[in-house]
């Protein structure tokens, strides 16, 4: 039986505050979910970044995933079934996930906007 809509908004805005509590104690799960342009590019995480496993979904258009590995030098690919995503800003058709200044940056070079979500499961 499906849910009164209040209800889902109740799991949803306490679901939401225990995600704004953890990233505020430094746990080891960082969450973010944003939309970019074409030939844009944003830091996926406010702050300097530890080490890592990034987990980045685009899932609005294309449905692709992306899993590697970060810390605050470089960023590596461990996975990539879509063969949509690189670890080298600027690369063309891709999004470029990359560390520039320390902070953890993607880029979208798709040809449109995409909106994704990304996950950080610290490792130290």
């Amino acid at each position: 039986m499906a849910q009164p809509l209040d209800e889902i908004l109740r799991r949803l805005a306490r679901a939401e505050a225990a995600i704004d509590r953890m990233q505020s104690v430094g746990t080891p799960v960082v969450f973010n979910e944003f939309t970019l342009a074409n030939n844009a590019a944003q830091q996926i995480f406010a702050s300097p970044i530890p080490a890592g496993l990034l987990v980045v979904s685009e899932f609005a258009v294309d449905g692709n995933i992306f899993i590697g590995w970060s810390n605050a030098a470089i960023t590596g690919e461990l996975a990539d079934p879509g063969t949509m995503y690189s670890v080298t800003a600027g690369t063309a058709s891709s999004v470029n996930i990359y560390v520039s200044g320390g902070l953890l940056t993607l880029e979208n070079k798709r040809g449109g906007s995409r909106s994704f979500r990304c996950v950080l499961l610290r490792t130290r």
